[in-house]
């Protein structure tokens, strides 16, 4: 509570000084003086607002250019990503027709060794012509799965 009134009265007695002291400026100072010392005050707080404006302008039109600057930059990383993510799937494609060429080429070890054997008894038993027409069918086979094979690494079929 004292310190309330403490203030109110440091706060009146204030008031009662600023008044003593602007009547004996105008008293000693003449009007158009008092005047001049409030537009220069008032010129010079304008001066300083404007000042500060400019450089907020300045700062904005900066800001502005980062933002452009890094929105191309984003624009031209997400086209990379797209053409990355197409050579990926590409990549997937290939491995895949890889995996496939390793699988055929496992069976075909069996397959051959099979015809072979096929081939032995046919020769073992005189029956050449037989033998002759499974290492034909066996020739047209590979031929076909050779095609294949260029198919799925190349994507088209070269003869």
């Amino acid at each position: 509570m004292e310190n309330t009134v403490d203030m109110e009265m440091i706060d009146r007695a204030l008031l009662v000084v600023e008044d003593i002291m602007e009547e004996e400026m105008r008293a000693l100072l003449p009007q158009s003086k008092i005047d001049s010392l409030y537009q220069s005050n008032t010129e010079k707080g304008i001066r300083k607002v404007c000042c500060e404006l400019l450089d907020l302008k300045d700062a904005v039109e900066n800001l502005c250019g980062d933002m452009q600057t890094k929105y191309l930059a984003f624009l031209r990383m997400s086209e990379e990503v797209v053409e990355m993510e197409h050579e990926l799937v590409e990549l997937r494609k290939h491995i895949s027709a890889q995996g496939i060429l390793v699988q055929d080429l496992m069976t075909g070890d069996n397959r051959k060794a099979i015809f072979l054997e096929n081939f032995d008894v046919l020769l073992a038993d005189h029956k050449v012509e037989e033998a002759i027409e499974a290492l034909e069918a066996e020739e047209r086979k590979l031929s076909r799965a050779e095609r294949s094979w260029r198919y799925l690494i190349y994507g088209t079929i070269l003869i």
